[in-house]
């Protein structure tokens, strides 16, 4: 793991755009920083590429250049201009309009949750509780949105949020050690953009700590 901390004195030299970044750019409020996590592996000499969005992984690529045009440019990155790699089974726009579906539902769910405070017992009154059988759903759809951003290399942020967020899920259904495991991966991935000390790294540690 590798974290590159730069001083970047001109435009000119702030890092280049990429729709499958290889490196995550984060303010580290603890040091007064700006970090440059790499989110994989690169060779010597490669550059260092960032996504200019947070959402990247719900942007087609009309939306995404849409977007730069602000910045004077249109994105020629192998995700705009290249066929999709031979091991995805879907072409990168249909898998970004997937991610932002079922991202879509899962939030209808959360919202759901507080609006009819969630007890995840059937109501014998005939109320709006949300059912055990819709918990399952929620998560084969959080699986199916890891496995699409993973297709497309999208290493980020909203990933481990994602992960984060719903594993208290798998309490519901029986299964904390699941929900350790979901904690352990976001945590992984926080460290890959955030790096080891980034005070949102250690929250997320301290609370997989209270879980044993």
């Amino acid at each position: 793991m590798c974290s590159l901390f730069l001083t970047l004195d001109a435009p000119s030299q702030s890092p280049l755009h990429f729709c499958v970044p290889n490196a995550y750019i984060c303010y580290n409020t603890d040091t007064d920083t700006l970090d440059f996590h790499m989110l994989r592996d690169v060779k010597k000499d490669t550059e260092i590429t960032v996504s200019y969005f947070q959402d990247i992984y719900a942007l087609t690529q009309r939306q995404r250049n849409d977007r730069l045009r602000k910045w004077g440019f249109s994105c020629t990155c192998s995700a705009c201009i290249s066929l999709p790699p031979t091991s995805c089974t879907l072409p990168p726009d249909v898998r970004r309009e997937k991610i932002k579906s079922l991202f879509s539902e899962v939030d209808q769910f959360t919202i759901a949750r507080l609006e009819n405070s969630y007890d995840p017992r059937p109501d014998p009154r005939g109320g709006a509780n949300i059912s055990n059988q819709e918990v399952h759903v929620i998560l084969d759809n959080l699986k199916e949105i890891i496995r699409l951003m993973k297709e497309e290399g999208l290493y980020g942020l909203a990933m481990s949020q994602l992960l984060e967020d719903h594993a208290p899920l798998h309490d519901e259904t029986g299964n904390p050690e699941a929900r350790r495991s979901q904690m352990a991966e976001a945590l992984r991935i926080r460290q890959r953009c955030l790096g080891n000390f980034h005070p949102s790294t250690l929250e997320l540690q301290r609370k997989i700590d209270r879980l044993h």
